[in-house]
């Protein structure tokens, strides 16, 4: 082990990741105790930092870049970026005309903002499936809607839809973690209506806003993918960074989403309505 400067810096676990005890602060990852003695001055330094956290420490923010810190904020970056979900839900429910559909997606917007903000200020492993979970429920209000608009089927089978579908995907995230991103493409019925709507309805419904929704979900997904790269991921920089790039492109999705379908009188075919 070194000191310097009073710090403390000593490889816990060997590995691909290295756990720092320095200032309180925790460079990644779930740390053990198991490995060094109990008697020595950078063990000590570890259980003095550990029971300064307010939240215990778990590798559930394992594969982002920006660093753990040992604060309320686990990761400053990640969680104040979910700020434009609030935004957004607060806007939309604003918005004086579409009703029920202003409240669906407006309330999904700050479910999101909860879930995600909980993930990324606590690193708990509970809240990493809360933060999955409000996003997969767009997968199935996007779901419930295009039955709407094709099959019109009774108002409780839409409901079981947009709640029992989003259950499915964070059951299959939670048997395979490490593909709970590509999860999302068991969400492909929505577009797979969509498809078929389109065929049927492409006279009478604007899709700009749909095409630039995707467009922004997949630069979002992009960036997401490639935050813990080397060249790209700059740990201890807590602003703007690949993951926090995701939370903001998503928040523009859904917007661009939620412009998409209140062009819909009632969530059947028909004319489009004028802007809001």
């Amino acid at each position: 082990p070194s000191a310097v400067d009073g710090e403390y810096e000593r490889d816990i676990h060997p590995g691909p990741h290295t756990y720092k005890a320095s200032r309180g602060r925790q460079v990644r990852g779930f740390m053990r105790f198991g490995s060094c003695r109990l008697d020595s001055s950078e063990c000590l330094v570890l259980l003095m930092n550990a029971a300064r956290c307010p939240w215990p420490q778990t590798d559930a923010l394992q594969g982002i870049c920006e660093a753990d810190l040992c604060a309320w904020l686990v990761e400053p970056g990640n969680t104040l970026t979910n700020l434009a979900f609030l935004f957004v839900g607060l806007w939309i429910l604003r918005s004086k005309r579409n009703g029920s559909l202003a409240h669906w997606f407006g309330w999904l917007a700050i479910i999101i903002a909860a879930g995600s903000t909980a993930y990324h200020a606590t690193g708990l492993g509970w809240a990493r499936y809360l933060d999955y979970l409000s996003v997969y429920f767009i997968t199935g209000v996007m779901t419930a809607l295009n039955l709407r608009r094709w099959l019109k089927p009774r108002h409780w089978i839409l409901v079981l839809t947009a709640v029992l579908l989003p259950t499915a995907l964070l059951s299959a995230a939670y048997m395979a973690p490490k593909y709970a991103i590509w999860v999302y493409v068991l969400g492909a019925p929505c577009c797979l209506i969509e498809l078929r709507l389109a065929f049927r309805d492409w006279q009478h419904t604007r899709y700009q806003y749909y095409v630039l929704a995707w467009g922004a979900a997949g630069l979002g997904v992009l960036a997401w993918s490639l935050d813990p790269v080397p060249v790209l991921c700059r740990p201890n920089w807590h602003g703007l960074s690949g993951h926090s790039a995701w939370h903001v492109l998503a928040a523009l999705s859904l917007l661009l989403t939620y412009k998409f379908y209140r062009q819909f009188v009632d969530g059947s075919r028909g004319k489009p309505h004028g802007e809001a």
